[in-house]
């Protein structure tokens, strides 16, 4: 899943979350896979920042 496939899930789930008429069913349901991209999310950024990082970094 790429980040920009996780990112419009989680804008799914909190629109979800975020109306007066939340499902209380799913709610542990959507917070749990929040949890899970979240957790994509985080990963693929520290990974990009290590790479940029390697990218930008003078050669020794």
């Amino acid at each position: 899943m790429s980040y920009g496939e996780a990112k419009r899930e989680l804008d799914a789930i909190l629109a979800r979350l975020s109306r007066t008429d939340v499902d209380i069913d799913n709610l542990s349901t959507d917070v749990a896979r929040a949890t899970e991209l979240i957790a994509l999310c985080r990963d693929r950024l520290a990974g990009i920042e290590s790479e940029v990082g390697r990218i930008l970094k003078p050669e020794e």
